[in-house]
């Protein structure tokens, strides 16, 4: 994709809310019952994340993070920058803030354009509220080893085109497929999925 307009045009997009249930759904795990369409517990914690466009040459990409294996919530999996919310903070200072620890980008350099509806994770017991926004300046990432084990940028064209793998989940006894991205040898599932398929959405319906 080579729209440098993009992120104008996702910025004007997201003036007003945007959510696509089609979209979710498409990539939610087949044990999942909807739920992360459904209200969310009341004792649930309260994360944001960061989907960040970053320019590599004619390429709109998202940088993406597998998690360190010894970190206490969604160990190894593959993520999107952030994390808790702090007291005091709101969910795009911390999406920022996150980010800037997690994969050393600086907040000046990043220019939020909105948000995606909040996805309910019933499973770890989070209530995720997704930030879009953009790259200003180069993309020299410096990740912090202690959280991240491995980043990498999978396309935005990869997300659009509307393709996704299936992949199998053991949990103990449990087995269940989900619908993922594969990407470099990395399979993108769960939550991760959900809101990048979100935001595949979102851009398509911008280029229309």
């Amino acid at each position: 994709m080579s729209d440098v307009d993009l992120p104008e045009r996702l910025r004007q997009q997201l003036q007003t809310p945007w959510q696509s249930r089609e979209a979710r759904a498409r990539m939610a795990p087949r044990l999942s019952y909807g739920r992360h369409q459904g209200p969310p517990n009341p004792n649930a914690k309260i994360a944001a994340v960061l989907i960040l466009l970053v320019r590599r040459d004619d390429e709109w990409c998202v940088p993406l993070t597998k998690r360190q294996p010894y970190l206490p919530d969604h160990p190894g999996q593959i993520s999107l920058p952030g994390g808790l919310i702090e007291p005091g903070e709101s969910a795009e200072q911390a999406a920022v803030r996150e980010s800037e620890e997690e994969i050393g980008i600086a907040a000046s350099q990043i220019a939020l354009l909105g948000s995606l509806a909040e996805l309910n994770l019933y499973n770890s017991n989070f209530r995720v509220l997704p930030w879009i926004g953009v790259l200003t300046g180069e993309p020299n990432f410096r990740c912090n080893e202690a959280e991240v084990a491995e980043l990498f940028e999978i396309p935005l064209s990869k997300l659009i085109a509307e393709t996704a793998d299936c992949m199998e989940i053991r949990r103990g006894s449990l087995s269940f497929s989900a619908p993922c991205y594969t990407w470099l040898g990395h399979q993108v599932w769960g939550a991760t999925s959900i809101m990048l398929s979100e935001f595949a959405a979102l851009t398509r319906s911008v280029q229309r």
